[in-house]
């Protein structure tokens, strides 16, 4: 009986994505994902038409260390795509937060605005009854896209809410400037953290 009730689960969540832009075709992007206490993987597949398409893998794991937590992952993609971020959160109740994202530069998508090489810069806090509010920006220390260098650039506001039974429910928000074009879609989550960020190919 005991045993039973401490045994790990693990939840999955798949979530179909459709998009439609002004300045390209439909895609479509399904992706599955699986939580196991601190340990999180996935598995998704893009495609736009007979223009692009890309199947990802990726993995990460939330380290309890003294003083704050790190979450390092990685992540690989068809097209040679290979990729690997850190997020730390510095302090207990009330944190820092401090990331770094690197890929090898090879195409890869994953539907937002983030860059894929980035720093991110950002404080939070537990403070709210079964919450952790997140506040945090994402920038581009690496390509120097000075065009793009507005559209991608967004602060984000973010909401994790532990409700009863254990299950999370993840809300975000991100607030820009101006954006690049249009782009329109129908997402049945929004994700706290998304640790790859995708400059268009």
């Amino acid at each position: 009986g005991g045993r039973e009730e401490g045994a790990a689960t693990t939840s999955f969540k798949f979530t179909p994505t459709y998009y439609r832009t002004t300045n390209e075709g439909p895609a479509y992007d399904l992706n599955l994902r699986a939580n196991r206490q601190t340990q999180t993987g996935w598995i998704g597949f893009y495609r736009r038409g007979e223009e692009f398409q890309q199947l990802r893998l990726g993995y990460e794991h939330a380290l309890e260390l003294a003083g704050g937590r790190l979450v390092p992952s990685v992540q690989y993609a068809s097209r040679g795509f290979l990729g690997a971020s850190a997020t730390a959160e510095i302090g207990e109740r009330h944190f820092g937060m401090l990331g770094l994202s690197r890929t090898n530069l090879k195409d890869y998508f994953n539907l937002n605005f983030d860059p894929n090489d980035s720093v991110l810069l950002g404080a939070g806090t537990r403070a709210l009854a079964r919450s952790v509010l997140t506040l945090y920006q994402i920038k581009d220390d690496r390509l120097g896209n000075r065009a793009a260098c507005d559209a991608l650039r967004p602060a984000h506001i973010a909401r994790r809410r532990h409700a009863l039974g254990g299950r999370c429910l993840h809300q975000s928000r991100p607030h820009r400037r101006r954006r690049m074009g249009a782009r329109h879609g129908r997402d049945a989550h929004l994700r706290l953290r998304p640790v790859f960020r995708a400059h268009r190919p």
